[in-house]
């Protein structure tokens, strides 16, 4: 980490401050950790040693209401060449969210990269999001909610391949309508920081992710302007999550990369889909939502 950064003040809103942790700050540490097993629970969430690890080898961001820290972001500098190498190539280390993140160490971090990554969030509050319930029925749209509401796709390679199949065809049209990346595309702190653009979706970009169906999806915020100081405060309130996106911006601001690129991910996809299989299967009148179109559209070929 570059000198004399370890606690400055990254972004400050009313009643939200936000800071870098230092790797040595235990308490903090430990804290970041247990807020992240309570939003990702024990199969994405990670310990205090990641935390420190991406403390010292790159940026852990926190967001602190007075003493109290109520969430962070994790980000890593590395070249976004190397992400535009990796689109079409699964193989390649930034293809995966344990790649281009080392685990979650940032063991890899770039001082020369040109993007700054946000590869995590984690916010006090949040949780994993249950299913829908699936009704009986022999629908093959129904039966295939099971299949996902069961996660059985994680365990049956035959149920893993149309999981896959129907991620693949409907990922392009249920992108931009995920509550995740709606946060991202939406002006940040006033209009000082313009929204985000989805750029392409990483398929098995972190296969234990189940709601997101093992998909990333990459993201940009509008290249930083050289030589220009980013706003280190906003008079507005701001959500927490809001406020640590402006934050690695304005740190992405100091360190004079080019991009501050979210690694992102489709939440909401798996809740989603079990949704629109739901409604197609107990005879839900063909919908104008291109997302359950694409559903629908997927079962027909299917039969």
């Amino acid at each position: 980490m570059e000198a004399g950064m370890a606690r400055d003040i990254l972004f400050n809103t009313p009643g939200v401050l936000c800071r870098l942790i230092d790797r040595h700050e235990r308490e903090v540490l430990e804290e970041a950790a247990a807020i992240d097993r309570e939003a990702w629970g024990d199969r994405l969430a990670q310990d205090a040693e990641h935390f420190e690890a991406r403390a010292a080898n790159g940026f852990l961001v926190g967001a602190f209401k007075g003493d109290e820290l109520v969430g962070t972001i994790s980000a890593v500098r590395r070249p976004f060449a190397m992400m535009e190498a990796a689109r079409n190539d699964p193989n390649h280390p930034f293809s995966t969210w344990d790649g281009i993140s080392c685990r979650g160490t940032f063991a890899h971090c770039e001082p020369m990269g040109d993007a700054l990554f946000c590869v995590a969030v984690s916010s006090r509050g949040a949780s994993p999001r249950r299913y829908p319930e699936v009704p009986t029925g022999t629908h093959k749209a129904l039966e295939l909610a099971r299949e996902l509401s069961f996660e059985t796709d994680t365990l049956d390679e035959a149920v893993g391949a149309r999981a896959a199949a129907l991620a693949a065809a409907t990922i392009d049209v249920y992108a931009p309508l995920d509550p995740v990346m709606r946060f991202h595309m939406k002006p940040k702190g006033g209009g000082i920081l313009p929204g985000a653009r989805i750029l392409w979706p990483i398929p098995r970009g972190r296969p234990a992710d189940t709601d997101a169906m093992g998909y990333n999806l990459l993201m940009a915020y509008p290249e930083l302007v050289p030589g220009a100081t980013f706003p280190d405060s906003v008079s507005v309130e701001v959500s927490v999550g809001e406020a640590l996106i402006l934050a690695a911006a304005a740190l992405g601001s100091r360190l004079g990369v080019r991009l501050v690129v979210p690694y992102s991910r489709p939440g909401a996809f798996r809740y989603n889909l079990i949704k629109a299989l739901v409604a197609i299967g107990t005879g839900a009148p063909a919908s104008l939502d291109p997302f359950q179109a694409a559903v629908r559209k997927f079962i027909e070929s299917a039969t």
